[in-house]
């Protein structure tokens, strides 16, 4: 009724205006909206209206989207260009200031109203619409009904572009950790190039700059830079802190660990640089030859034996010993105890000799690793007896056996860390004996 009510009159601005004051004004402003023959201006003019209701009795926001959602799709682009027209309107907000009800609740509507856009239509308005909170994160991303990633959330992948067109040098460090997060939910491909590129920029703008001095600040903002390691331009960044003198040691070891899981052959030359910098302090030195290693690399090898010879370092021996052997096998076992440090002054405790000895027993037996570790059951030095020990106690056959049982009454003493006082080469032997057995017979029941 109120449509033809309203079919044969004139209306404009004013009218419109009045309707929200009257007591039949919220069901004339629908009609409006509705009407297919009133032109599109003054139907999103309507929509805003509405939008724009504040009364007890009716709640204009539900109307709108009912209204909206009966529309056809020509009649939704009729009135789109005066309806984000006029949302970005109220959407104007003075930087520094807290943004307004009628800004909040625009931002709140364009984002309920993307489901009902053609992805191009959608694209626009959320750029829109993420670049208003953007601007502001501290007083914009939790205001209104929907906070920021349930914004980026209903855009989808699109608004990893929108927010890495929003990422700036204004952004404290916990801000750009927040879009960094939500732009790492979203992007994929050239997206997390872009991406990747913009935080390195901003990461060295923000080292530059004064603030720079807040350590925790600087961790957060290369926090934020490490979510995108799987970018080449980035990783190069974080090995250029990692091997930078001038920068903390705490930040030049969250470097390394961003890196974890992203390394390849190109991050190879400076990381086994760093590994092998005796100027460099111990922790991360470690950190960047763990970082090696897990690319399994065999080019690494002659690195990971040099290391080995440290007789200083013990974390670091231990894990080139570790590599060396789990990357190496049976090719670097003559090397490994060739480079494992001797003397009568050296001694090693037992998690160095476990480490060990758990990769050495996945070496496969060919026939010169057996003779080679045959003969290292009768080495003066009580390390070698031991990892030979645990090797062929790893093994369990016949002859494995026969040949620890020679050794059960070897008096050599073990004088390790981590082992017992008064422990003897004679009782590794006892217990390396006891698995050879326990796998043999285990051998024999299948």
């Amino acid at each position: 009724m109120a449509l033809l009510t309203l079919s044969a009159c004139t209306l404009d601005s004013r009218d419109l205006a009045a309707f929200r004051l009257s007591a039949s004004g919220p069901e004339k402003l629908c009609a409006v909206l509705g009407a297919s023959e009133r032109a599109a201006p003054l139907r999103a003019e309507a929509a805003l209206a509405l939008l724009d209701l504040t009364r007890t009795d009716v709640d204009g926001r539900v109307l709108l989207f009912t209204e909206l959602t009966r529309l056809d799709a020509q009649g939704k682009r009729a009135i789109l260009p005066s309806f984000k027209a006029g949302l970005s309107e109220r959407m104007q907000t003075d930087e520094g200031s807290e943004p307004s009800s009628d800004a909040l609740r625009a931002k709140d509507a364009g984002t309920k109203l993307l489901p009902l856009l053609d992805p191009s239509e959608r694209n626009m308005l959320g750029a829109e619409l993420l670049a208003f909170v953007a601007a502001d994160v501290t007083r914009r991303a939790d205001r209104g009904e929907l906070t920021l990633e349930q914004i980026a959330n209903r855009i989808g992948p699109a608004s990893a572009h929108a927010l890495t067109d929003a990422l700036s040098e204004k952004h404290d460090a916990d801000n750009l950790a927040r879009l960094s997060a939500i732009i790492d939910q979203h992007a994929q491909g050239h997206e997390r190039t872009r991406a990747g590129k913009r935080l390195v920029e901003l990461e060295l703008s923000y080292r530059a700059n004064a603030k720079g001095a807040e350590t925790l600040g600087r961790q957060r903002v290369l926090s934020s830079l490490g979510r995108f390691a799987d970018q080449s331009e980035v990783r190069a960044r974080l090995l250029s802190v990692a091997a930078s003198d001038g920068i903390a040691q705490n930040e030049r070891a969250q470097a390394l660990e961003l890196l974890t899981g992203h390394v390849g052959e190109a991050e190879l030359k400076p990381l086994l640089a760093l590994a092998q910098a005796e100027s460099a302090p111990a922790e991360l030195r470690v950190l960047a030859l763990s970082r090696v290693g897990e690319t399994r690399s065999r080019t690494a090898l002659p690195t990971f034996l040099i290391l080995l010879t440290d007789r200083n370092h013990h974390a670091l021996r231990r894990l080139a010993g570790e590599l060396s052997l789990s990357v190496g096998s049976s090719e670097a076992v003559a090397s490994f105890f060739r480079n494992l440090p001797t003397g009568w002054g050296m001694t090693y405790d037992k998690a160095e000799i476990d480490a060990y000895a758990e990769p050495l027993a996945k070496v496969p037996p060919d026939i010169t690793t057996l003779l080679l570790l045959g003969e290292k059951l009768h080495s003066v030095f009580w390390w070698n007896r031991v990892l030979a020990l645990r090797y062929f106690a790893s093994r369990g056959t016949a002859e494995d056996v026969w040949r620890i049982r020679q050794h059960v009454h070897d008096l050599l003493p073990i004088t390790g860390a981590g082992y017992p006082a008064g422990h003897t080469v004679g009782l590794e032997a006892e217990s390396a004996l006891a698995l050879a057995i326990e796998r043999l017979r285990a051998t024999h029941q299948r």
